[in-house]
């Protein structure tokens, strides 16, 4: 019989043989989340990294590095460090695309939707000051 995992990201009780095995060199949150989910990360990373390109920048970010940077974030808003987990959290760019960002590990934090919504297109320092920071 096999046992019941819950995953980190959808929050459904699984089988385990619905999430990927430990491997060396893999993210932690490889392994917590359920095959489902880190397709659909693998596709929004792809997403992200087309949209990069289309604009003239650089898109190179992998699964591995926001797997990596989800994990240390915890599951709290790089910005208003709330804990809203890790279904809730959205990849978000430092520096936009339309203002010469990259997606790459070091332009991309984890946000929530009401800090991506907030910031939308403004550099973080613009963000903050309009908000009185």
């Amino acid at each position: 019989m096999d046992q019941e995992k819950i995953c980190l990201k959808c929050g459904k009780e699984k089988a385990r043989r619905e999430f990927h095995q430990t491997k060396e060199g893999k993210p932690i949150l490889y392994t917590e989340f359920c095959r489902s989910c880190v397709n659909w990360l693998s596709v929004k990373v792809r997403y992200h990294n087309k949209r990069a390109i289309e604009a003239g920048a650089i898109g190179d970010l992998t699964l591995a590095q926001w797997l990596d940077i989800l994990w240390q974030s915890q599951g709290h808003c790089h910005y208003c460090h709330a804990h809203v987990g890790y279904k809730l959290l959205i990849l978000e760019h430092i520096i936009p695309l339309s203002k010469s960002g990259t997606t790459t590990c070091h332009n991309i934090v984890p946000a929530c939707q009401r800090c991506n919504i907030g910031k939308r297109t403004r550099k973080v320092e613009q963000w903050l000051k309009e908000l009185g920071v």
